[in-house]
């Protein structure tokens, strides 16, 4: 079946809402749905799970600082190891 987009939403409450109104379907992180009501129905996808993509945003002019260095060290490193367990 052909996906069609209709509607892009930025922001998990948007979604909730456009839902809510009866706008389609959304997709949000199942963290975003953990308090909701009974006005959502929450359906997990089978058999391979969704993978996103993060960004890390820095500032443009500033020079990290040395904490700040070694986190973005850790998060760009191509190694995919577990460095904390």
């Amino acid at each position: 079946m052909p996906r069609r987009v209709g509607l892009e939403i930025a922001g998990v409450e948007g979604v909730k809402e456009a839902v809510r109104a009866g706008m389609g379907i959304g997709f949000v992180s199942a963290m975003s749905i953990r308090h909701e009501d009974s006005a959502l129905r929450r359906l997990r996808i089978a058999p391979q799970p969704l993978t996103r993509r993060f960004s890390i945003l820095v500032p443009h002019a500033a020079t990290p600082s040395r904490v700040a260095t070694r986190f973005l060290e850790l998060c760009t490193e191509s190694d995919s190891t577990d460095r904390f367990g």
